[in-house]
């Protein structure tokens, strides 16, 4: 299905996954996730520890995506997964549950230009040829 539509960043976005780890704060009953995100099989961006399911985490990772010029303009009222597959883009995701302390709690999140430098690097290319 992939046919590798350009977006404001003019780089084809063939991928993205949203590697998630979740907690679970028995006592009080609640769950918090934090996450990784992934675009063409590069780390892009980590998401710190909040509340909620993944699909809070999923309204997050879109707000990032938007912010850095991925996907078009705010749309609150479709699914990120639906939004990636309009573009022609497959959307994968995983949960795995660890312990808080194995949570990402802080990370580097590219913005808009280095995320373009990072997915047309000439290494880059030269792998995925």
């Amino acid at each position: 299905m992939n046919t590798e539509t350009t977006n404001a960043l003019g780089i084809p976005i063939r991928s993205v996954f949203l590697e998630c780890r979740q907690w679970r704060d028995l006592p009080a009953g609640e769950t918090y996730t934090s996450a990784r995100l992934w675009i063409n099989a590069r780390a892009i961006a980590y998401l710190p520890l909040q509340y909620g399911p993944l699909s809070n985490m999923e309204d997050t990772a879109a707000l990032y995506l938007e912010r850095v010029g991925v996907l078009p303009g705010p749309d609150q009222y479709r699914h990120l997964a639906r939004r990636l597959r309009e573009m022609g883009t497959d959307y994968y995701t995983a949960i795995a549950w660890h312990n808080r302390r194995e949570c990402w709690r802080d990370g580097e999140s590219l913005t808009a230009e280095e995320l373009r430098e990072e997915l047309t690097a000439t290494a880059y290319r030269a792998v995925a040829l």
